[in-house]
């Protein structure tokens, strides 16, 4: 068997519909499915059994996380990580919501910055415009948010260069785009893969990438997954989720570094 390029985390069923994917791509596929208290919230027993399943199967350049309930995912993939990095984050949230310590889709950012000891910055790309008020006062030195209406590459172009890290990590919640090409359980923004991927050109001008996860997907029900709505939701992320994986795994062929280590 050939070493897989991506993995899927089934943590809610819903890439059980996406067969371009599964074809087209050589994978790994995780079950996560049963695992109890992972839902938005991940309790501490869920997080250890998450761990641990995904610790068992080697690395790969891009992880598929499920829908946004998910996103917290990647905080485990960053703290694999052993020297300094950049998150560079695509999302219409910026995930720094603390609530009591817990770990969720939306405070992994902020347990990121506060616990990881090579995370040094974080760029957050395409938010809704008052993204920034969630930034704590003693994090947003090491934050950089572009709204929505922020995200010309040439605004961007500028944040990397003043960059104290050669590696970044990527980060993509479709939840940033506009509807025209995905369609997710969250407000949305306005981002177009046209301009996903100018952004993408200044990157691989200047930073090693480090790994890569996406996450952002029509949520899967056994009651839902078979109605014409949620096919035609499935079918519209998969393509989006196809497009991704051009432009991201060829970032990784021409990037100076290897791809996701441990």
């Amino acid at each position: 068997m050939s070493e897989a390029s991506i993995t899927l985390l089934n943590v809610d069923g819903t890439y059980q519909q996406q067969k371009q994917l599964r074809t087209l791509y050589s994978h790994q596929w995780i079950n996560l499915s049963d695992i109890r208290g992972k839902n938005l919230f991940c309790d501490e027993a869920a997080y250890q059994e998450l761990c641990r399943r995904i610790e068992a199967y080697p690395p790969t350049p891009v992880y598929f996380l499920g829908s946004g309930n998910f996103h917290y995912l990647s905080y485990y993939l960053l703290s694999q990580l052993q020297h300094p990095f950049t998150l560079l984050l695509f999302d219409h949230h910026s995930d720094m919501l603390e609530r009591d310590q817990l770990l969720t889709c939306g405070s992994w950012v902020s347990r990121a910055l506060r616990t990881l000891p090579f995370l040094e910055q974080v760029i957050i790309i395409g938010t809704h415009p008052h993204a920034k008020n969630a930034i704590q006062a003693d994090l947003q030195n090491r934050v950089q948010i572009f709204s929505e209406d922020q995200c010309q590459p040439s605004n961007i172009d500028k944040a990397l260069m003043h960059l104290s890290t050669p590696s970044l990590y990527i980060s993509v919640d479709k939840d940033v785009f506009s509807e025209h090409y995905a369609k997710t359980n969250w407000d949305q923004g306005s981002l177009t893969l046209p301009a996903f991927e100018r952004i993408l050109s200044k990157v691989i001008q200047r930073f090693s990438i480090e790994g890569i996860d996406i996450c952002g997907e029509w949520p899967a029900t056994p009651q839902t997954q078979h109605t014409p709505s949620h096919l035609l939701f499935t079918q519209k992320n998969e393509r989006t989720n196809l497009a991704l994986l051009k432009l991201l795994l060829t970032i990784n062929k021409t990037a100076p570094s290897l791809p996701f280590t441990n």
